[in-house]
Formats: C-alpha cells, structure tokens, sequence
C-alpha cells in the first residue's frame, strides 16, 4: 500500500473534490454555517491532516510534499468539514492550506475480490456515519443529551444504492432501522386529537392548559357564520416546521383581542351571507372573570371559555349557551345588530 502526502490551499482540494462535493451538495439544504462562523472555527478545522482513500494502485510511489494534482482520483474522504469549507470566501479558500494524506483502499483485507472501487466509494459513506451514530449511542446512555438527526433523508439517500440485507442480519425496511432499531414516522401514532365544539359550561377560573391540549387540535366554529377553523394554542408545537404545508390558526392576538372591555375572535365570515359583515363575535371581560377585576387573563384559556360556552346550532341558527345552569339561546341576526 503506497502513500501521498502534501499540503495545497483549500481552493485546490475543493477543485479536486468536485465531483464528490456535488453529489452531496444537491442532497443538503443551506448551510446553517455561512455567515455565522468566525475565522476560528474553520482554523481549528483546518489544523487536522485530512485523509483521502483513492482506488488501489494508482499510486506508483511513496511521495512526500506532493501536490493534490499528482492524485489521480479520490474515491473517498469524510465530507463533513470539506462542505463546511465550501463556505469560505475565495481569497480565504486561496489563503489557507489544507494538509493532506491520499491512502490506497487495501483489498488484501477483503475476503470478498468481488468488491470494486465503485462499491466502495457508494457504501462507505453510510457505513462511516453508521459508526460514527453507533458511538454516539452509547456516548448518550448515561447522559442527558438531546440531538435530532434525519434518518429519514439517511434512508432515502441510501435506498439509491442498495438494501439493507445485504450488510445486517434480520434486515428491516430500512438501512439505519435495521442498525438501531428506531421507529419509523410511518410506524408511529400521528392521529392528531381533534376537539369538536360541544357546549359545556365551563367557568374561567376552572379552565385549566393540559399537555394534551398543547396536542390537539379545536374545531372551531366561528357562532355567527359557522366557518370551522382548525385552532391551536399558544404554545402548541404544531405547525411550527417549514415543510408542513397545514397551516393552523394559533390563538395570539391576530386571532382574539380585547377593545372596550370585550374579546372578539377574528373571522372573515367567507363564503357565507355574513360575509363583508365586518362584526366579530365577542364576549364582555366580565362575562369571562365573572366580575374579578383581578383575575389574569389568558388568551388561550379566553379562547376555550368561548369555544365550549358559546355554540352555534346549525338548524336554529341560534348561538346556544348557559346561565344559571339553564340553556339559553340568542338568534344570530338579533346578535349581530346587538355587536357595537
């Protein structure tokens, strides 16, 4: 097994890397890096040797101070910190250097002589970062540490080049499934909870925020047009990725605001008579307090007092809700010309 090694800018390994750096570039999104990295963190990256594997014999002799030109073909190199460098201005990428080692694939090794320079350079990637997340496992047992990683974009990028039987025994679906065991989204529980309006007297001070309610999702019908919206609170994680296309009202004060003493919830009545009727429905602050000046008032605890006191019934076109225990009901013409 023969050897290189040399030292050239950054700018001349990253031209000798193309082809390898593009096939992974087109697979990852912009780079959270760029911009944001001082002149240190890509120093510290830089004070490694970084180690090339080029195809077996193709080095004809051992040579020290070589240039990266002398390097026929380099199968591969842990891209990580080579895209990272991609992010450097030009005069920087020319300024600094990078040291490297170019190091023949050792098929002596390899029981298998089936094996060719092409497999290697397609499987060793993920076999590399395989590793990598097996230590990284067994790092994380005994402590708390929390990380995010996508198998999903992992898997697919692999089911390309091949299947996961073809390295584990008892192969699942998927390449890393069958490394670690994880769940699959597909695997997992995604109903979402969804609360459907139903009236039920419930009194401010008793409407409490669960976990389960941060879940779910409210169907929300506006009581005077009855337009459903689907509602989450405040601080619900959903809807919060950029690629989910569902987009759900949140309760803020986009959604519910207070002005002279009352809180109205926003609706376009659209597709309905209503529509163009710029009224909202709208509950006074002392029906919600029950006349405690003192009580804090939550926005989303404000938009579950209305959403289960106050109901619209399709057939009376009536807004149904309670006092004093018994139900009453308010017609939604006769609520509208009452709404200042």
């Amino acid at each position: 097994m023969k050897i290189l090694n040399g030292t050239n800018s950054v700018a001349e390994v990253l031209d000798k890397l193309e082809n390898l750096i593009d096939k992974q570039i087109k697979n990852l999104p912009e780079s959270s890096l760029c911009g944001k990295a001082k002149d240190e963190f890509y120093e510290i990256i830089l004070s490694k040797t970084f180690v090339f594997y080029v195809p077996a014999n193709s080095i004809k002799m051992n040579m020290v101070d070589a240039s990266i030109d002398e390097v026929k073909e380099i199968i591969y190199t842990d891209m990580s910190e080579i895209i990272a460098l991609t992010n450097l201005p030009l005069y920087k990428k020319i300024r600094y250097k990078i040291n490297w080692i170019a190091i023949e694939f050792n098929k002596k090794n390899i029981e298998d002589k089936e094996i060719t320079d092409k497999k290697i350079s397609r499987y060793l990637p993920f076999l590399s970062i395989a590793c990598e997340l097996d230590i990284l496992k067994k790092d994380s047992k005994n402590k708390k540490l929390n990380f995010r990683i996508d198998f999903e974009k992992l898997n697919k990028l692999y089911e390309k080049i091949g299947k996961a039987s073809y390295f584990f025994r008892n192969a699942k679906k998927h390449f890393y499934q069958s490394l670690f065991s994880f769940q699959t989204s597909e695997q997992k529980n995604n109903d979402i909870n969804y609360v459907r309006q139903v009236l039920i007297q419930k009194k401010y001070k008793d409407i409490s925020i669960s976990q389960d309610d941060l879940k779910s999702v409210f169907l929300y019908k506006c009581q005077i047009c009855g337009n459903q919206h689907e509602v989450i609170l405040s601080n619900s994680k959903r809807g919060r990725k950029r690629n989910i296309h569902k987009k759900y009202t949140r309760v803020s004060d986009d959604f519910i605001y207070e002005k002279t003493d009352k809180y109205y919830i926003v609706c376009k009545h659209s597709g309905t008579k209503h529509e163009g009727v710029k009224k909202l429905f709208s509950v006074k602050k002392m029906t919600i307090t029950n006349n405690d000046s003192n009580e804090n008032i939550d926005l989303d605890k404000v938009f579950l007092f209305q959403f289960f006191n106050f109901v619209l019934n399709d057939e009376s076109q009536k807004i149904e809700y309670y006092i004093n225990d018994e139900k009453h009901g308010i017609d939604v013409n006769a609520f509208i010309d009452k709404v200042k």
